[in-house]
This record gives C-alpha cells, structure tokens and sequence, in this order.
C-alpha cells in the first residue's frame, strides 16, 4: 500500500515537469523555476491546473500511509504528520499559479518536509532504523542544497537547478522511507 505512493508521486512529479517543460516554449530547467510551468498565461499553464491537485491527491496518500505506518511501527509520528506540507504546497501552486497575488503566500509549508526529516533522524530509534535514518540523512543534505540560491551565480541564473535540488531530496526520501517501512510491515496488519 505505502510503496505505491512513495514511488508514484516522485515520478510523477518528474513526468509532469518534464512534460510541462516541453510544453512551455523557451523553458529551461536549470534556469527556470517549477512555478514558471504553470504561471498565468504560460503554455503548460492548463496541463499544470490539472496535473497539481493529482499529484497533490497521491501525495496526500503518502502521507496518510506514512502516519499508519509509522504508529504501527510505534515511531514518532511526526514526520508523518509534517510530511502533509508537501501535498498542501503542490496543491496551493495548482490553485494559485505564479502570477496570482497568492501564489508566494503559502509561507514555510515546503520546508515542513525538511523539518520531518530532521525529526526522523534525531528521534526514531538507533536500533533497527539504521537505513530510514541514513535515508533521511541523505535526502536532508540534497534538500539543504535549496540553500545555495543565496550564493551567485545559482540564485540568479540557476535557480532552477537550485530548486530542483529540494525536490530531488523529497523525492529520495519518499522513496526510500517508502522501500523501507513496507517491509517492516506486514500486509495482515491492517486487517
């Protein structure tokens, strides 16, 4: 049940952006940001009305799992329950596109994924959670590389690899947090 989610929703993500690059002329995805394909007015702007609130649906799937998942397994819960800011921002871009006075109000939900696996790291036990911790600190520092559009030349010209560095790390946290409580629970658990 959980490995559904916590791999289709990264590769969707990826398909959606590359096809909503492809769409929007001139688009380049080390230069231009994921809310650019969907800006008011921009060619993939339709395709990202509707491809958001799906991926956020599936997202938002992960996430209930992730919950379920992590009580069965008598783990703190939390970065379970702040993993539902992803969901919450990708559904906030869908609703409110880039150039709608909205679009940059939804404040710090993004880095809400980065606190929860900061919390994974430090509060799940040492014992038998050696690999979701080493995920979560492997998908922290590529999240942390978000950082870098403070430096020149990446937050001015390159910000969207910068950006991208964000959602490179979720998407292996999802994944391997996904691989790895799946097979710490059996299926007859939920019944």
């Amino acid at each position: 049940k959980f490995l559904i989610p916590a791999i289709a929703t990264p590769v969707l993500f990826w398909i959606i952006t590359f096809i909503g690059g492809s769409i929007n002329n001139n688009y380049h995805h080390l230069k231009n940001t994921i809310s650019e394909l969907g800006q008011i007015g921009a060619a993939a702007e339709k395709f990202m009305i509707v491809a958001l609130p799906l991926l956020a649906i599936i997202a938002t799937m992960f996430s209930v799992y992730f919950f379920q998942y992590s009580r069965l397994l008598k783990i703190s819960v939390w970065p379970a329950i702040l993993s539902f800011g992803l969901p919450i921002s990708i559904l906030w871009a869908g609703i409110f596109p880039m150039g709608n006075s909205l679009h940059d109000k939804q404040g710090p939900l993004p880095l809400l994924l980065l606190v929860g696996m900061l919390i994974a790291i430090f509060l799940w036990p040492k014992q038998n959670y050696k690999m979701e911790k080493l995920a979560s600190i492997t998908a922290t520092l590529i999240t942390l590389l978000i950082f870098l559009r403070f430096v020149k030349p990446f937050g001015n010209e390159y910000e969207g690899i910068v950006q991208r560095f964000y959602y490179l790390g979720w998407s292996v946290w999802y994944i391997t947090i996904g691989v790895f409580l799946s097979k710490k629970v059996k299926p007859e658990s939920f019944v």
